[in-house]
């Protein structure tokens, strides 16, 4: 349900509230190391770990530190995974070779926006950021599955 924002930044230590960047509470955690995002209607956004047993566990000492803080809290709903975004590092890549390689499934590159290549892997809703320093990045993935098998098809086909 809705939440007053201000006093739950008030009374949480650690946690920020700035309105007109955000219109909600900003936890940093230390255990699992994560960046918890409380919004207005009691919806908790979190980002930065890297398996569920680590968001179950987010959620539990974020919901604990709540507690302590005088805040009421009442648990509805499950977590869901949604999105997952992985990276890998293949090494200094040739623009050419990515270019060629990918211009039939429709990459595309706009140094003046990005300064790497857009792939959109079908209607998966992934999407692959490559970058010529070698830098691979997979987002939009709803499964760690989708989101690793995205990163192994394009090293292979660029190797």
């Amino acid at each position: 349900g809705k939440m007053d924002m201000e006093a739950i930044s008030s009374a949480l230590p650690g946690s920020r509230y700035q309105k007109d960047i955000m219109e909600g509470v900003i936890y940093e955690m230390d255990d699992p190391r994560s960046n918890i995002f409380l919004l207005e209607d009691g919806t908790v956004k979190i980002h930065g770990l890297t398996s569920e047993n680590e968001v179950d566990m987010a959620v539990g000492s974020f919901v604990n530190k709540l507690v302590s803080a005088g805040v009421e809290v009442g648990i509805s709903g499950s977590s869901e995974i949604l999105e997952v975004i992985t990276s890998v590092d293949i090494g200094k890549l040739d623009s050419g070779k990515i270019y060629s390689e990918f211009s039939e499934d429709g990459i595309v590159y706009d140094p003046k926006s990005l300064p790497g290549f857009v792939l959109r892997i079908g209607n998966t809703g992934v999407t692959v950021l490559i970058f010529p320093e070698g830098k691979v990045i997979s987002k939009g993935a709803d499964n760690v599955m989708d989101a690793v098998s995205s990163l192994e098809m394009v090293k292979k086909r660029l190797e």
